[in-house]
């Protein structure tokens, strides 16, 4: 039998520009550290689809591990000595939905919402310093 597969929204926000490779690094090394070879093996995690724009990204992994890869993401908090904030916005079992989800106004719109309250925080941050 199969196995059938999970596509998860994840966003980033940082104050640079991520890359698609960056986005996919990112991910994967964080599900390497938590779970080992195996694990990240039996997750079978993908980069399947990457908006340079709004800085987002579809993964594709197992449906038994969908609780795996979105529990990496809590210990995600910097790159390179940059912050970088990552959610999981939606799962889905399509691409096709994914993307719409992903594209979408309502999901847009809060993702720029987040990323200028973020921001904000980070210039204070910096200014403060």
């Amino acid at each position: 039998m199969n196995e059938r597969t999970r596509y998860i929204n994840i966003r980033f926000i940082s104050p640079i520009q991520l890359q698609e490779k960056d986005a996919w690094f990112i991910v994967s090394s964080e599900i390497r550290r938590l779970f080992g070879i195996d694990g990240a093996a039996k997750i079978g995690l993908f980069l399947s689809f990457f908006d340079q724009s709004s800085q987002g990204g579809i993964f594709r992994s197992s449906h038994n591990y969908v609780h795996r890869v979105r529990t990496s993401l809590c210990f995600i908090h910097s790159r390179q000595n940059t912050p970088l904030f990552l959610f999981s916005e939606n799962v889905s079992g399509s691409l096709k939905k994914a993307k719409s989800m992903l594209l979408g106004s309502k999901h847009l719109t809060r993702y720029q919402e987040l990323r200028q309250v973020l921001y904000n925080s980070w210039e204070q941050r910096f200014d403060d310093e």
